[in-house]
């Protein structure tokens, strides 16, 4: 209940820090597999850059989030009918601490182009390990269901076309576990996928006079 609050402490490029603003992770413009800003923020901590960072490959964004959940105690719908409400039972109302991690690079031979993966779990804090389930860099382990630990990732990737007004995106997820191209296709789990074209379409030659833009 503060809204799109921080506090957070900068250097170079990178800032550090605890924060409530909602998020959004992926290329998709109406929709994200992992996670988006549809819904209010929670209380997190957060490590993240601020400016894309040059590396020997590209150029690099990334994010780690942890933070922790509380139960909206809203039965569910189904309730309204008495012969599913008997069938009902109720789930452990304790606090849930959520954690994950977003990576984007730009690779310096394709200009334009972002590849990046993004991944969440979450766990009931009476269950939580010490660091091990305080990061996010365990979200890939196969264990995850083994610990109780709900897990999803992503990968994606979006070419832009500056001058042509333009861009093309792809998201593919799973779920049991943070996503990665060894595994994103390696046994028969739940999926998804999000993927899009957009293209703006100047009404003048002068930039304040808008654009139409097209999302397929």
């Amino acid at each position: 209940f503060i809204g799109q609050s921080s506090l957070k402490y900068n250097f170079n490029k990178w800032a550090i820090g605890v924060s409530n603003e909602n998020l959004w992770w992926g290329p998709g413009i109406h929709y994200s597999l992992i996670l988006t800003n549809n819904a209010p923020g929670f209380l997190h901590y957060t490590i993240n850059t601020q400016k894309p960072i040059e590396t020997f490959l590209g150029k690099i964004e990334t994010q780690l989030i942890g933070g922790k959940l509380k139960n909206s105690n809203i039965v569910p719908s189904e309730n309204d009918n008495p012969y599913a409400a008997q069938w009902y039972i109720p789930k452990d109302t304790s606090e849930r601490y959520i954690t994950g991690m977003v990576f984007s690079l730009e690779p310096k031979w394709t200009k334009n182009l972002y590849i990046g993966f993004s991944n969440m779990a979450y766990m009931y804090t009476k269950n939580m390990n010490g660091l091990e389930d305080a990061t996010p860099l365990s979200n890939f382990s196969k264990f995850t269901q083994l610990k109780k630990r709900p897990a999803l990732g992503s990968l994606f990737l979006r070419y832009a076309m500056p001058k042509d007004h333009a861009e093309v995106y792809f998201e593919y997820g799973r779920n049991d576990r943070g996503a990665t191209p060894l595994n994103i296709f390696y046994d028969s789990v739940a999926t998804g996928y999000v993927a899009g074209v957009r293209k703006l379409f100047p009404i003048s030659k002068y930039a304040n006079w808008g654009t139409i833009s097209l999302n397929l």
